[in-house]
């Protein structure tokens, strides 16, 4: 999601784009800036916020993104962070799969540099604890179809699953909960606030269980 703002009398949204397309996001922000002069934007997700980012700084305009990459905002001077680092959202998991006893950590998300950066945290902040990640999994975003991944993390020999799937946790669940292996498993899910949004009655039985924490 892009917001872009251009200034008249006062500051006013002056385009949105919701595609959130990585392909075409450099396009588009080229575009509003170039042509239609946009003074400000609003970027979320790491995804869209890296692929914009260079443009942003080659025009010398002001961005504030809403992803967990620090390293986006060491870019220029005018492009600002509003949002926990993926740094200390590694730590906070890791300290609550210690606190629930878990030992054995299975580990999925969807591939980017924030994720990779949140894995980082998560395996050396797990060895202090004397846990260790037994499976990790990296699907693209585009899919939609999470059964063969599932089948790969080896969850019967893990007790706690850790996941960072943002808007595909919903595809996810309902795949984990067709292969029946919800219930002997504790999940620390970074994006509850998704399942939450999506306020299905399977959805509000999962948030609900005692051993499934959110991390939002």
């Amino acid at each position: 999601v892009v917001f872009f703002f251009k200034q008249k009398t006062a500051y006013e949204i002056y385009q949105c784009d919701w595609s959130s397309d990585v392909c075409s996001s450099d396009l588009t922000v080229n575009k509003l800036i170039n042509i239609d002069k946009v003074d400000f934007i609003f970027s979320a997700f790491t995804p869209i916020s890296m692929a914009i980012k260079g443009v942003v700084k080659n025009n010398d305009k002001f961005m504030i993104y809403q992803a967990m990459t620090p390293s986006i905002s060491d870019e220029s001077n005018y492009i600002f962070r509003d949002y926990r680092s993926m740094v200390k959202t590694g730590k906070i998991i890791t300290d609550i799969a210690n606190e629930e006893s878990c030992k054995s950590l299975a580990f999925i998300a969807g591939d980017d540099a924030a994720h990779r950066l949140a894995y980082k945290i998560i395996k050396e902040k797990a060895s202090d604890y004397g846990m260790k990640i037994i499976s990790e999994e990296w699907p693209q975003w585009s899919v939609n179809d999470f059964k063969t991944t599932i089948m790969k993390l080896n969850l019967n020999k893990a007790d706690c699953l850790i996941v960072f799937l943002y808007r595909k946790s919903g595809l996810f669940y309902k795949d984990l909960y067709q292969l029946k292996l919800l219930d002997n498993i504790t999940i620390i899910d970074h994006d509850g606030f998704i399942l939450e949004a999506y306020r299905k009655p399977e959805y509000v039985q999962l948030l609900e269980r005692p051993n499934f924490i959110t991390v939002s």
